[in-house]
């Protein structure tokens, strides 16, 4: 294969994750809250990153660049997410991708690979 087919697949993938990400993110219910309203939710980065599919480093940056919002309530080390927050981040890291025919794409992967290995 060619070092340009390698780049495009690699490229498919990552979009395809994302994607995969996003879906996961909005198909799971919205936390319940025994105190108020779900949009008053706070989570931990490691939370954010698992809910998101992001990597705890990820999450970090884009706290540290201003993307995603969050804060160190009373004296804490920790940041805390609201829920609300996590997900217009997510909603804009989708929008700001380039948008491909992902099942066109995932076909091509496959029959690509499956010629390569004789199949």
């Amino acid at each position: 294969m060619s070092a340009l087919t390698d780049e495009i697949k690699t490229a498919v993938r990552e979009v395809l994750r994302e994607e995969v990400r996003q879906l996961l993110v909005e198909m799971r219910p919205a936390p319940t809250s025994t105190t108020g309203a779900a949009s008053e939710l706070a989570v931990s980065v490691a939370r954010a990153a698992e809910l998101s599919g992001y990597t705890h480093e990820t999450i970090l940056a884009r706290i540290n660049e201003g993307q995603l919002h969050a804060t160190k309530p009373g004296g804490s080390r920790e940041w805390r997410i609201l829920v609300d927050d996590l997900r217009r981040w997510l909603a804009s890291e989708s929008s700001e991708k380039v948008v491909l025919d992902n099942k066109s794409e995932a076909r091509k992967i496959v029959a690509g690979l499956a010629a390569s290995r004789g199949r």
